[in-house]
């Protein structure tokens, strides 16, 4: 790892991203701090879950470069470092799984070699189903689970991985309160840990408070960026609504480096 140990977890610089020949993202100056929890809003369009996307290298980026603890997203590596919650879940697509099977994935960036899984592993697996509270249905197929548990599964999985950086795109679009009360109480723990967390947010609801900043999109420019905004007063707009970017019908797969 060549980055710098005091680097931010988390850096852009004059990023645009272009789908189908059209400009998503527009000249993006950000950074990160660690132990900083960042979420990302935004009208329908405005470039949100485009942005986070090209952070995780799953879209390519047109412009500028985005750096992940000083290191390029080029020539960046140490992809355990980094946990990725998809906005919709793809726990169900594939070759059916079972919770548990789906959550150790999250694991695959921390092991020097192929090969069975080891005691850490399964312990990590399992303290990451207690934290989401689904460790009763670690032997359960996900394609039984509800979409709020099955997005459960997703973040479990991304927690597996004991990240610095959690990114997440719209973790509890369509999900319960009840999820959502269980994602608050994760992200307190993993702040209390100095973890960095940026979030694209449909709704802040139990977050709000944890919030230390806000970035409001625009057009696929930051219009707003400081404490977290009144509900209706997101910079002059009503951003309380869902996030429903232009999709590039050739785009890198939801996964990318987190099978």
């Amino acid at each position: 790892m060549s980055g710098e140990e005091d680097s931010d977890p988390l850096a852009l610089h004059d990023v645009g991203v272009v789908l189908g020949g059209r400009p998503i993202v527009r000249q993006v100056d950000l950074s990160v701090a660690a132990g900083e929890f960042v979420t990302l809003l935004g009208s329908n369009g405005s470039g949100k879950s485009t942005l986070v996307r090209a952070c995780v290298r799953l879209l390519p980026l047109a412009t500028g470069t985005v750096e992940l603890f000083g290191t390029s997203i080029e020539r960046f590596r140490d992809w355990r470092r980094v946990g990725y919650v998809p906005q919709r879940s793809t726990a169900t697509s594939g070759v059916p799984s079972t919770v548990g099977e789906v959550v150790m994935t999250g694991r695959l960036a921390r092991r020097r070699y192929a090969g069975w899984a080891t005691a850490r592993d399964r312990r990590a697996v399992r303290e990451a189903l207690e934290l989401v509270d689904l460790a009763a249905r670690e032997g359960d197929p996900v394609a039984q689970l509800s979409g709020g548990q099955q997005q459960r599964v997703m973040i479990a999985r991304a927690l597996a991985g004991e990240p610095e950086l959690l990114v997440m795109d719209e973790p509890t679009a369509g999900v319960d309160q009840h999820s959502q009360e269980i994602l608050a109480g994760v992200l307190r723990r993993m702040l209390s840990e100095q973890t960095t967390v940026v979030m694209v947010a449909h709704e802040l609801g139990p977050f709000r408070t944890m919030v230390d900043r806000a970035i409001v999109l625009r057009d696929g420019r930051i219009a707003y960026d400081g404490a977290v905004p009144d509900e209706r007063d997101h910079s002059g707009d009503q951003h309380h609504l869902h996030s429903s970017e232009p999709v590039d019908g050739a785009a890198v797969p939801p996964e990318g480096v987190w099978p």
